[in-house]
């Protein structure tokens, strides 16, 4: 009996031979490419060859196996040319991977074929190098890649922030954001901030000196007045929204909660909260991780003490019996700080509201302080009711 040829072996894998020979080919080139003293360099200058070794990959691998088994089964003898081919483009492929994962480093185990190509285009691109003058820009466009899920953040973000603030805001009237507006911006807000850093941060590490990111935050510094093209001009304008949305929320803040600011951490929970106080009075400023209990009590006290020291949005007559009720309660949510330095300011503006409205009045006269806020509270509200 004669033995069948090469190329009935190569028959029996039924137009797979090309698919896997182009592969082999493929990761000959990969391979050459990562062992290469500058392959960071060599991986940027042929990504498109990546993106095609990895849009194939599924298909690679699940013929290479189904060819592997076959030949296995049905014994076909290690001198074909056929199998010296599959065994070939097998160990290619483990070897691209394998050394693929080591310029990587940690962080990769685990990971597929096709997210180590991924994360070995990604690490190429934003390898910091020395960027001339003329190329920081199109180096920035290279960073900051259309399918980066962060740029996307950023893109969907800068858009929200303008729609929302791009008209000029008066910090002494209420607040322009509805409910639902106020709503999105809660929830985008921490996904927004941290896409813009991610963003920022492949900036200036791909470039030490400083100049590509340089470049990008001196555009990101003006309104631009036409869509985004690409990934710096997204990120710019990003910027440049998210500081004027911040530049008014911290306006907002400094003014009504003059006497007790609130730390970075505590800041968007106390912004948003102070953009729905202004809009609605029952609006309250719930726990969290970030603002304990004592201190949420100590933010409404000092919310209502600066509307109580403005005459033109204080009127005793006009204050409700629940206001005061509020403040009570917000006095007991802050019982634990009552003495304690973060609560000084708050008690010092108490302290102003009753001297200011008992002068003339029987109060002014035996005046003594209570050791508690709650008990500051009561005798503020006696002050409004014997004032008004």
């Amino acid at each position: 009996m004669v033995a069948p040829s090469s190329d009935t072996y190569r028959a029996r894998l039924e137009g797979r031979a090309e698919l896997l020979e182009a592969a082999r080919l493929r990761y000959r080139e990969l391979l050459d490419t990562l062992r290469a003293p500058n392959w960071e360099e060599r991986v940027r200058a042929r990504a498109g060859g990546l993106r095609d070794v990895g849009a194939e990959q599924e298909r690679v691998d699940a013929a290479l196996a189904m060819a592997l088994r076959r030949a296995r089964a049905e014994g076909w003898p290690e001198s074909s040319s056929t199998v010296r081919m599959l065994h070939e483009t097998q160990a290619l492929r483990d070897a691209c991977f394998l050394t693929a994962a080591r310029r990587l480093g940690a962080g990769v185990e685990g990971a597929s074929p096709t997210g180590l190509l991924r994360a070995l285009e990604d690490h190429a691109r934003c390898a910091p190098r020395e960027v001339v003058p003329a190329r920081r820009w199109s180096v920035a466009v290279e960073v900051l890649p259309d399918d980066l899920p962060a740029l996307r953040d950023v893109s969907t973000f800068g858009t929200l922030l303008r729609d929302l603030f791009a008209e000029p805001r008066d910090f002494a009237g209420p607040p322009p954001l509805r409910d639902d507006d106020l709503a999105v911006l809660r929830r985008q807000w921490p996904v927004g901030e941290a896409a813009l850093s991610v963003c920022w941060a492949r900036l200036a590490g791909v470039d030490p000196a400083g100049g590509v990111e340089a470049e990008v935050r001196k555009r990101a510094g003006r309104e631009s007045h036409h869509a985004p093209h690409d990934g710096p001009e997204h990120l710019a304008r990003a910027e440049y929204w998210f500081q004027t949305a911040r530049a008014w929320l911290d306006s907002l803040v400094r003014e009504r909660l003059e006497n007790f600011q609130p730390t970075p951490a505590e800041w968007p929970d106390v912004s948003f909260w102070l953009c729905a106080r202004e809009r609605s009075p029952d609006a309250r400023l719930g726990a969290s991780n970030a603002v304990p209990e004592v201190r949420a009590g100590l933010f409404e006290l000092a919310y209502e003490l600066w509307e109580a020291l403005h005459p033109e949005r204080f009127e005793a007559e006009r204050w409700p019996e629940h206001r005061w009720m509020r403040m009570v309660e917000s006095a007991r949510r802050a019982a634990p700080a009552s003495l304690s330095p973060e609560a000084s300011r708050v008690r010092g503006v108490l302290r102003t509201f009753i001297v200011s409205r008992s002068v003339g009045t029987s109060m002014a006269r035996g005046w003594w302080e209570p050791d508690s806020l709650e008990g500051l509270v009561l005798r503020a509200w006696e002050a409004a009711r014997v004032d008004a």
